[in-house]
């Protein structure tokens, strides 16, 4: 047994009585399956992360209605709360996001039927609106966290309300508007007790980090991360420092530091995977595809390409694949398959436009001029470059607005 099952086995037995665990665990076993792709790489590091098989650690989690239904019949109304509480959190972290929002929803609708304030309803609600975030869907998880942000404020839980400015934060960026999640972040911190939201505080470095990064600051960036590691490693919480390693991963990108970016996105793995947090190494994978495709590996690139699809695919990050689409885009381009590459190309641009992710729209507009400059469609590459800069001009990102008015004086 890996030591997340450990873990969360020694959670599930605090509220069962021993002969109820036991029937608890060979339900939750029931319906194991696994379902290998065979992949191989000349490196070994490499090797061992296309290796890993993507359904395993869900298992436990693999009847989620079974579960429900067992620990509802068993458990009072706030042990059954606490549990689902942790389950959803659990799931969430996992990305298994259809999983956890059964969860959420079951413990909203109980929460519902119980009289007066009830602390239970903003957990809920806050859980929902985290799976909404990490799902896209920004105006649900907007309305559901303002409606946690005030019923976390009518008890006074300030660690509750700074973890939904957090989470507003993370969609304001989202969204390119960097100013308002800036203040989200800020407003969070402001809110944090110094020795009881050490995690949190961690977290908000690193969102403030990725803030910096994305307006070019790479330095400012880099010390916020720093805070963020020494916090985590001081609580040796793999889930979080997988979080940050991709992080600096994503400076050594931007700086062109290539090789030390390949490193942070293998310690980025290495957590994530001891963590099973599959977000991250479905964005690790897809960040490494990138890399070999600036190294010209372009085989190994779309292996982990299509690696990090998988992953994304199975856990449903609708933003991982319009990523993963834009590298594809790119190795395709390199490989001078120009059909290929502007298909997907477009697929990712046509998500990221039903995301609203404008961000994410420019840097694929930005590499689609690239493309048409390739193919001497100078009239769409110079469209595609405008209307990426117009998009780096709306965010305030100095450094892209620079390169792609070169790019449109050549």
């Amino acid at each position: 047994m890996n030591e997340e099952k450990k873990i969360l086995f020694k959670k599930l037995s605090e509220f069962f009585g021993k002969k109820e665990f036991g029937e608890f665990q060979d339900l939750l076993l029931k319906k194991y399956y696994s379902n290998k792709q065979e992949v191989s790489s000349s490196n070994l590091t490499d090797d061992k992360q296309l290796k890993v098989d993507i359904n395993s650690s869900l298992a436990v989690y693999s009847n989620i209605d079974l579960l429900i239904t067992f620990a509802s019949k068993r458990l009072t109304y706030n042990k059954l709360s606490k549990l689902l509480l942790f389950i959803g959190e659990d799931l969430t972290q996992k990305g298994s996001l259809v999983s956890a929002s059964k969860v959420f929803s079951h413990l909203l609708n109980l929460s519902q039927n119980k009289s007066g304030r009830n602390r239970t309803m903003a957990w809920a609600l806050y859980g929902i609106g985290d799976i909404y975030s990490r799902q896209a869907f920004w105006d649900k998880s907007i309305t559901l966290l303002n409606k946690a942000k005030l019923k976390f404020k009518s008890f006074n839980d300030s660690n509750g309300i700074a973890k939904c400015e957090n989470i507003l934060g993370t969609i304001k960026v989202e969204l390119g508007e960097l100013t308002s999640a800036k203040k989200h972040f800020e407003t969070a911190l402001s809110l944090l007790n110094y020795k009881k939201s050490d995690t949190l505080r961690g977290m908000l470095e690193s969102n403030i980090g990725i803030l910096e990064n994305i307006q070019g600051n790479l330095d400012q960036a880099y010390i916020h991360f720093q805070r963020a590691i020494y916090q985590f490693e001081e609580e040796e919480n793999d889930q979080r420092l997988s979080e940050v390693h991709h992080n600096l991963g994503m400076i050594c990108l931007a700086k062109g530091n290539y090789k030390s970016g390949l490193k942070e996105f293998d310690r980025a793995f290495m957590h994530a995977n001891k963590a099973e947090i599959w977000q991250i190494m479905c964005i690790s994978c897809a960040n490494k595809a990138y890399i070999y495709c600036k190294l010209k590996d372009y085989l190994t690139a779309n292996v982990f390409a299509l690696k990090a699809m998988e992953i994304a695919y199975k856990i449903n990050d609708r933003l991982a694949i319009a990523d993963i689409y834009k590298i594809r885009g790119i190795i395709e381009k390199n490989k001078k398959n120009y059909s290929l590459s502007e298909n997907y190309f477009n697929t990712s641009l046509r998500i990221n436009n039903e995301l609203e992710n404008i961000l994410n729209q420019a840097e694929t507009l930005y590499e689609m001029g690239f493309l048409y400059k390739q193919m001497r469609d100078f009239k769409q590459s110079k469209f595609c470059f405008n209307k990426a800069l117009k998009k780096y001009k709306y965010l305030k990102i100095e450094k892209m607005v620079q390169e792609v008015t070169e790019e449109l004086k050549i």
